[in-house]
């Protein structure tokens, strides 16, 4: 019998989740289910750059702090769950973008910033026929088939690198 994190009856103690994987992976379907659990704000980042253009990329870190910003002010009183964060900017960037985040700097900061406050980093991983199941019913083409396998190498170098207290899930039977 597995464990319970905390007494229902009781609030749970803030954290801050990152919730994160390629697209169709399940990330929203665990978001919405975490947040009837952890009562909280859920942060959806859709902004992402355009290009490899300085000014877009400047654009995104500056979104990204700021979203630091506002977790830092409410950590202490409610849980966060993030949907999608620079993690994410680190695996699209060479795929879709033609730039190497894990050349910047300020990501490092950044997962150092959020792995300082309690948080756990959820990497949602399905198997790849399920991905392009879902791409095609959900009838997306931003990612292309061949993108697929570049993109979940790049997660999977995200997650097993990362400092962040984490857990890779597989997502496949999410619905």
């Amino acid at each position: 019998m597995g464990r319970e994190i905390y007494n229902m009856k009781e609030r749970p103690k803030p954290i801050v989740i990152l919730v994160d994987g390629i697209d169709c992976s399940g990330k929203s379907y665990l978001v919405h289910a975490l947040g009837k659990e952890y009562l909280g704000i859920q942060i959806k980042l859709t902004f992402r750059p355009r290009s490899k253009d300085k000014e877009d990329l400047c654009a995104y870190r500056n979104h990204c702090y700021s979203i630091l910003d506002y977790i830092n002010e409410y950590r202490k009183t409610t849980c966060i769950i993030l949907d999608r964060f620079f993690t994410s900017e680190l695996a699209y960037s060479k795929v879709k973008r033609g730039y190497e985040a894990f050349d910047d700097k300020t990501y490092p900061k950044m997962e150092k910033s959020l792995a300082s406050l309690p948080h756990l980093y959820v990497y949602c991983n399905p198997k790849k026929k399920v991905i392009l199941e879902r791409f095609r019913e959900r009838g997306d083409d931003y990612i292309q088939e061949c993108d697929i396998d570049a993109l979940i190498s790049r997660y999977d170098r995200i997650y097993k690198s990362s400092k962040m207290n984490k857990i890779r899930i597989d997502t496949s039977q999410s619905t």
